[in-house]
């Protein structure tokens, strides 16, 4: 059996796939989908789905809910009665296990031949890797992901009346919105065009129900503190207010009226006068709409841009089909179609689409040690005797052809075709070279091929029994859902900046592998505590800088890695990248050293950024220094553009303020992920607009008097050469402007910047100055003892006035420190790698 995994943020579901036929698994209470919630009971019993869902609803505390928007981080979530802890990957993990017994129950002990979990096409890299760890401590060994708008697309073609036409899928789920353009030729699905916003969905609707209706009201009708809302007397408040707001909104799509209510005896909580807090508020249909209208406006934004942007027009749409559960909300069934002229297709259940397609898909696998690729669907059976049959072992087509060849001497040979429905297809001549066209049922067919000779004695080697299988649906391939890049050096010898060089673009189709030569940009020798990383980004459309980017791994490639016999690594010398994605987005890459005739592999490649962040502990600083560092940015380029997009960066500076008032009311880690989340969001807005080509030349000039400013004010510090050489680097980015050669002006700005950087590093107050500010960022240290050790180094160092120490201290504490922002251009070095 291959099975079908819908992992939701809400909700999920299993499917599976035995011959071609699909078989929902209903979880135990009897409902279709599972509850993606967890919950563990005084006895260490663990729960997942109804019950532990209407635990949520009464008595919140330790139960584990919407963690798969934390998949990836290294956030622990407060579990059970005893402040026990459980990872989102381990929560995950468990939602799984209760799915698989689902399966057995109603299936015995089934053997599991594969299985695919779906993800959404916005998940990066960490999510992904995260949720394939969960998969295999749920005892999944052969499994692989599929993104959420191909599974449901594929369940979406399932029927015979949808078999071709070019459909939007519209996924809006519990935590997480897709849009995906796919064209369905016979049944085989490609997806032309794909988008995601990471962090929206059926959640932040509940969350905006609470802001907007439950805390005012609170506020108004009870007597409490100026920090109630980050509390600990009022978590359980807010958490139970939190789960029934999300049942309100479930009742509002089929009522006009519902209450958001939490007893006395549940919230066990009081006001400053002593008097008992509950809640009871009336939320309409029309509240509610109102209050989402934004995110469902932005999310038909960008359905237009993906179908504008492919080059299609909405009457080029056959329908839209609906996913998600939130995507049942009468504002999405009403306005989605309205405002983009398409009929939507009302027959696929939203809540079970995504795992029927992903049965279809992992049926469609074939699976050896872990590892997935596709079967194919055109096979040659030699038979013996000089006799060979080609056919379609897969199909979708309602028949399928089988031809009959002979290499050898074959005179007198006759062959029968036999289908297990019974029916005969005739005896034909081998020598003629005999085409059969099969009729096919659902699933498997079975064709029994007989070769007699003259005599019509049978000739056993020549026989075969050939199986084909109908599939209701296949994919043409996952498409990558975000552009894979490497950072490296760019620059011509004297002048330089970090770049990212694409490995592999959006829109690709998965699996793929490649190679991409490099150059080191530093000398490495053998056995040194020195090291170059090699690191990966997903790329933003139209995003430049790394460090607006999502950085997803690192391969640290140490002078330790380097044999004591080997020559060192010396700047310029080539370092060879050599990478793979497979179709589930996972990525491997090892590196190799041609003139040291080493390779090495992935044994140092590590996650990093979000996958160091744990946001239940350090979200509320994380979130805040991302809002400062977009904030920055943002005052940045007001100062540089001139007003010449006012009304952009107005707009920018909203979205800054809203988040930064969500963030003096957030208690919680989604909360703060999503904080995280829009600000990096708001910083890529940032860098579109200042690689704008009509804005470029007056960013730069801008950027230019700047750092020829602060040059200025060090001229005491700088040295004769120094101050000739900052001259020389100016005026070459005062023609490169003049000139239209932007790269090159960046170019020569950053050289300015990075003598001024040298010389400062130079200087004891400095180093002294930038330590002080490091060691109070413990909040954001992924090994806090280590941390602390550094400190008491640092502190007796500094008191010394050591700076030697002081520097290295400084170097050991970045890399143990997950900041919501890039390191501080004073600090940050140039990328270990050159084009």
């Amino acid at each position: 059996m291959y099975l079908g995994i819908d992992l939701g943020t809400s909700n999920s579901a299993i499917v599976g796939n035995r011959g071609g036929r699909l078989e929902l698994f209903k979880a135990i209470s009897g409902e279709d989908v599972l509850a993606s919630v967890v919950m563990c009971d005084r006895h260490g019993s663990r729960y997942v789905g109804k019950r532990a869902y209407d635990q949520l609803r009464t008595a919140p505390k330790g139960i584990a809910a919407r963690f798969k928007r934390l998949l990836g981080t290294s956030t622990v979530l407060p579990f059970g009665p005893e402040d026990g802890t459980i990872t989102p990957e381990d929560a995950s993990a468990e939602v799984l296990r209760q799915l698989l017994k689902q399966v057995r129950a109603g299936t015995g002990d089934a053997v599991f031949e594969g299985a695919i979990v779906t993800v959404p096409a916005a998940f990066n890299q960490m999510q992904s890797e995260a949720t394939i760890r969960a998969a295999h401590e749920a005892g999944l060994e052969q499994v692989g992901l599929l993104q959420e708008p191909i599974a449901a697309a594929l369940a979406c073609i399932e029927r015979p009346e949808s078999r071709n036409g070019l459909f939007l899928v519209y996924d809006l789920g519990g935590g997480t919105f897709d849009v995906a353009l796919v064209r369905a030729i016979d049944g085989a699905v490609s997806i032309e065009a794909h988008e995601g916003i990471n962090m929206l969905g059926g959640s932040d609707f509940d969350r905006m129900l609470i802001d907007s209706t439950v805390r005012p009201w609170l506020a108004k009708e009870f007597k409490l503190p100026e920090d109630w809302q980050k509390n600990p007397d009022y978590r359980r408040l807010l958490a139970l207010a939190t789960a029934n707001a999300e049942q309100a909104k479930i009742e509002l799509s089929s009522a006009r009226e519902a209450i958001i209510f939490v007893s006395e005896h549940d919230a066990r909580a009081t006001d400053l006068a002593g008097r008992e807090i509950f809640v009871e508020v009336v939320v309409t249909r029309d509240d509610l709409e109102a209050l989402v209208s934004d995110k469902i406006d932005q999310s038909i934004e960008l359905c237009r841009k993906v179908i504008a942007d492919n080059g299609y027009k909405s009457e080029d749409i056959d329908k839209i089909v609906l996913i998600g559960g939130p995507s049942r909300m009468p504002i999405v069934r009403e306005r989605v179609p309205d405002e983009l002229g398409v009929a939507t297709d009302l027959d696929i259940d939203p809540m079970t689409a995504v795992a029927r397609g992903a049965a279809i898909y992992a049926e469609s696998r074939e699976w050896t040690k872990g590892e997935a690729a596709g079967k194919q669907s055109r096979v040659r059976h030699d038979a013996g005797a000089a006799v060979s049959y080609d056919f379609e072992a897969r199909t979708t087509r309602e028949r399928a052809r089988i031809r009959v060849t002979a290499s050898g001497e074959t005179t007198g040979l006759r062959v029968t075709a036999t289908a297990s429905d019974g029916r005969d297809y005739g005896e034909r001549a081998v020598a003629e070279g005999p085409i059969y066209i099969v009729q096919l049922g659902d699933g498997e067919t079975r064709v029994v091929m007989t070769v007699v000779d003259a005599e019509g004695r049978r000739v056993e080697d020549a026989c075969a029994e050939l199986t084909i299988t109908r599939v209701a649906a296949v994919a043409a391939g996952a498409p990558c859902t975000s552009t894979i890049a490497v950072k490296v050096e760019d620059g011509d010898g004297t002048r330089a900046i970090n770049v990212l060089e694409p490995l592999l673009r959006k829109g690709e189709t998965l699996p793929r592998q490649g190679t991409k030569a490099l150059r080191a940009g530093r000398r490495l020798d053998p056995g040194s505590p020195e090291w170059i990383d090699v690191e990966l980004f997903e790329q933003a459309e139209g995003v430049a800088e790394p460090e607006a980017n999502l950085l997803i791994g690192s391969f640290r490639l140490s002078g330790e890695d380097l044999p004591a016999y080997a020559a060192p690594l010396k700047p310029g010398e080539q370092v060879i990248l050599h990478w793979s994605v497979d179709d589930s987005q996972l990525i491997r890459c090892s590196i190799e050293l041609p003139e040291q005739g080493l390779h090495l592999r992935d044994h140092s490649f590590y996650a990093d950024d979000l996958a160091r962040v744990d946001f239940a502990r350090h979200g509320h600083e994380y979130a805040s220094q991302a809002l400062i560092t977009a904030d920055k940015r943002l005052d940045d380029l007001a100062e540089a553009q001139r007003g010449q997009c006012a009304a952009e960066i107005a707009a920018l500076r909203r979205r800054v303020n809203d988040q930064l008032a969500r963030l003096q009311m957030v208690d919680d880690a989604d909360g703060f992920r999503s904080i995280a989340e829009e600000a990096r969001l708001i910083r890529q807005e940032i860098s579109r607009l200042r690689h704008r080509p009509d804005l470029r030349a007056g960013i730069l000039a801008a950027d230019l008097a700047k750092v020829e400013a602060d040059s200025r004010s060090l001229t005491a510090l700088l040295s004769v050469e120094h101050r000739a050489q900052i001259a020389q680097q100016y005026a070459a980015a005062q023609a490169a402007l003049a000139d239209e050669r932007f790269s090159v002006a960046e170019r020569s700005i950053e050289a300015m910047r990075a003598i001024l950087t040298s010389m400062l590093l130079q200087q004891p107050e400095f180093i002294l100055g930038q330590y002080r500010r490091i060691r109070e960022e413990r909040h954001a240290a992924t090994d806090i003892a280590r941390f602390d050790h550094l400190v008491q180094r640092g502190d007796a160092a500094a008191a010394t006035r050591n700076i030697g120490e002081v520097r290295a201290v400084i170097g050991e504490m970045f890399g143990i420190l997950s900041l919501g922002s890039e390191p501080t251009s004073d600090i940050a070095a140039l990328a270990g790698l050159r084009r």
